[in-house]
């Protein structure tokens, strides 16, 4: 009685009751919502594509800078959440993969866009803003490059070979869109 006295104020001690696997969930759900950002980044950058390709004037161009910044600021912030987040298996690793795979559509809708806009760009935009818009895509396809390093040793096997596969379609998508600009 006396040592269970003693010893239960330990044992529920936040740093005691925060469990290994508490931590492996942690990391998860962060990383998950990582790649909810960039999903979400990416609709947003397809919603001011529509607009500027509706009306294409400086402040369409000037909105969708900023959605592009946004969207390039998720993807460095999902990879630097895989490279910190514990090795995964299972559902978990799965689940991971799932999401990855869902923004390889997503990515394809934008490109899609971005070179149906491409006259609308050119004609707008002076030389020095073209070629903005072309690092821009450039530094997404690095930086999905590396958040496609960061998952490579975080997934199991299997579901590290699906994402990849879906990273390096979205990669290769992007730097085709840089060039096309």
């Amino acid at each position: 009685m006396k040592v269970t006295r003693f010893l239960l104020p330990i044992l529920l001690t936040p740093a005691a009751l925060a469990s290994p696997i508490s931590h492996i969930k942690r990391d998860v759900n962060e990383l998950s919502f990582a790649i909810g950002q960039i999903k979400e980044s990416l609709y947003s950058v397809n919603g001011t594509l529509d607009a500027f390709h509706g009306n294409p004037d400086m402040a369409a161009a000037t909105q969708l800078a900023f959605s592009s910044q946004k969207l390039l600021s998720a993807t460095q912030s999902a990879a630097s959440a895989a490279n910190s987040t514990s090795p995964l298996s299972g559902a978990d690793s799965a689940r991971i993969a799932g999401e990855i795979a869902q923004l390889e559509s997503s990515t394809s809708s934008v490109v899609d866009k971005v070179e149906t806009c491409g006259a609308d760009f050119h004609r707008l935009l002076d030389g020095r803003f073209v070629e903005v818009g072309k690092k821009m895509l450039r530094n997404q396809s690095a930086s999905v490059a590396a958040f496609g390093d960061a998952v490579a040793v975080l997934l199991a096997p299997e579901d590290a070979e699906r994402a990849a596969d879906s990273l390096q379609s979205m990669k290769d998508q992007l730097w085709r869109a840089a060039h096309r600009f």
